[in-house]
């Protein structure tokens, strides 16, 4: 019975390794594709543009704070209406979740954009100052993401991290040509226009792929 206990464990330790793999690998190229556009503009740009895109991008990531908490409180109900519910309950959960996460982002890029100059100010010193368009073109490429919705969730939690490597890869790949092309002639504006289309190309390809493969549109739009 130990045997066979012991047994038990040793497979539920395998395959939880084996789970944790391609998530790993999906967390690492997620790192590469935040990194990218940053070591590109060091080079292209300069330090002082650098030092721009880094405040600029430190502020923005506020706005994708609602769809983070919701994504908190989605994943173990999508996970146990995935195991034994239907497609249109976790349909209806996600898309609660997107307009919910997209209200609150809304919400926050109104504020980052009205107060800008302020809070950068206030933060980072006058020198800074320069931050706010740059921040603006960041706020508006992070509603257009959480609008639509927590697909790379979605698709790690139904088994195609293949999927999202796959489209995470061609993300870093175009945001590092058009940081190239971008950066040495607009500096830090032209690296917040390569991470908006990127992350543009991004979402909206996770977002045909999960109503593809799962059937579920993440997105605020559905209907």
């Amino acid at each position: 019975c130990r045997l066979a206990a012991d047994q038990r464990v040793f497979r539920r330790v395998g395959i939880g390794t084996r789970r944790a793999i391609p998530l790993a690998k999906v967390a690492f190229v997620q790192i590469a594709y935040a990194e990218a556009i940053v070591q590109v503009l060091g080079v292209c740009g300069g330090l002082n543009d650098l030092g721009i895109y880094r405040a600029a991008t430190q502020l923005s990531l506020f706005v994708s704070f609602g769809l983070q908490c919701s994504i908190v409180v989605l994943q173990p109900h999508a996970s146990a209406i995935r195991s034994g519910g239907s497609v249109s309950d976790l349909q209806q959960l996600v898309t609660l979740a997107s307009r919910i996460g997209t209200m609150i982002a809304i919400a926050g890029a109104i504020l980052l954009i009205v107060f800008g100059s302020t809070i950068i100010t206030l933060v980072f010193g006058e020198s800074y100052e320069p931050a706010f368009w740059v921040l603006v073109v960041l706020c508006l490429a992070r509603v257009v993401s959480v609008g639509m919705g927590p697909t790379s969730m979605l698709l790690n939690m139904t088994r195609h991290e293949s999927t999202v490597i796959k489209r995470l890869l061609i993300a870093t790949a175009l945001s590092i040509i058009l940081a190239v092309s971008l950066s040495p002639y607009f500096g830090a504006i032209g690296a917040a226009t390569s991470f908006a289309i990127s992350v543009a190309y991004w979402k909206i390809s996770l977002w045909r792929d999960t109503k593809k493969t799962i059937g579920v549109d993440a997105s605020i739009f559905n209907k």
